[in-house]
């Protein structure tokens, strides 16, 4: 006979998710989905305008490491976005699509980074 109390798959029951006042602890609200929603901080973050600066410093110096790779996306979204904005329908829906492809750009760089 097999014992289902060993079984990895169950969880162990004395584990209990209630505090010891037998009050639940305090979830985070969810969306209607069951999806924590965002929580806002206590107080806003802050920074020195130089910590702008040192970013625009970064994002140069990535572009000078990588030039010609970044001449290039550039050139290839300019031209794609030259001849499909050009074509009427396909135009119009490219360009809600260009949203997607900026964020694809963004996404690089951020694994460059």
């Amino acid at each position: 006979m097999m014992s289902i109390s060993n079984s990895p798959d169950l969880p162990d029951p004395n584990v209990s998710l209630q505090s010891p006042n037998r009050i639940p602890p305090s979830l985070p609200s969810t969306d209607k989905y069951g999806d924590p929603l965002p929580q806002l901080l206590s107080e806003p973050r802050s920074c020195e305008a130089a910590a702008g600066i040192s970013w625009l410093t970064k994002a140069a110096s990535m572009i000078k490491q990588n030039f010609l790779l970044w001449l290039g996306i550039s050139l290839t979204l300019l031209f794609v976005v030259g001849i499909l904005g050009s074509i009427p329908i396909i135009g119009f829906i490219f360009s809600l699509m260009g949203l997607i492809f900026v964020g694809g750009i963004m996404k690089g760089c951020a694994e460059r980074a």
